[in-house]
């Protein structure tokens, strides 16, 4: 998948989840630049949060949104979930929702 934003997931949270989770609540923006230290990974969001999907907060809201998700794959098994992904801030261009789609499908 060539989009980090559609396979991978960022959440925000306090000091304490953060330090035992070594920062990786920042997912997307490790994906992105995997080089980045996990203790300057807040900074790397804040960088380019523009370019991102909005992120929940603390670990409750995270798994409340992934359990919505997927109780909505179990009622229909066709549904496909799709970040909600910001307009191109840096005038680039963003891909229509079809090509989205397409990479949100598994090959094969």
């Amino acid at each position: 998948m060539s989009d980090f934003q559609l396979c991978c997931r960022t959440y925000t949270c306090s000091w304490l989840p953060a330090f035992l989770y070594w920062n990786m609540q920042y997912h997307i923006e490790h994906h992105m630049f995997p080089a980045v230290p996990f203790y300057q990974l807040h900074k790397l969001r804040a960088a380019i949060r523009h370019d991102l999907p909005p992120a929940p907060h603390g670990l409750l809201a995270t798994w409340k949104h992934l359990l919505a998700i997927h109780r909505r794959q179990i009622a229909d098994p066709s549904y496909i979930y799709v970040p909600e992904l910001p307009q191109c801030a840096a005038g680039g261009q963003q891909a229509a929702d079809q090509i989205l789609l397409t990479e949100a499908v598994p090959a094969g």
